[in-house]
């Protein structure tokens, strides 16, 4: 029940444009969310530390294991 409330506060707060993400699915299709609720899951929240910063809207988070009927939940 804590993460729906985490959820429902992400959904409610302002973004930029540089705070949004790009993930790929596995099947091609594309997904703009904020970073704030992409890093609700740990392993995105790992990628993205690793890539330094270096993410934008251009270059995308690659999830080969995630299709997109599942990445449309988020």
């Amino acid at each position: 029940m804590a993460e729906a409330a985490q959820l429902a506060d992400v959904a409610q707060q302002p973004t930029s444009s540089i705070d949004k993400i790009r993930l790929d699915s596995n099947d091609g299709q594309q997904f703009i969310v904020s970073r704030k609720a992409a890093e609700l899951s740990k392993t995105i929240k790992t990628m993205l530390a690793d890539l330094d910063g270096e993410t934008s809207l251009e270059c995308g988070i690659p999830l080969p294991n995630v299709d997109g009927a599942t990445l449309t939940l988020i």
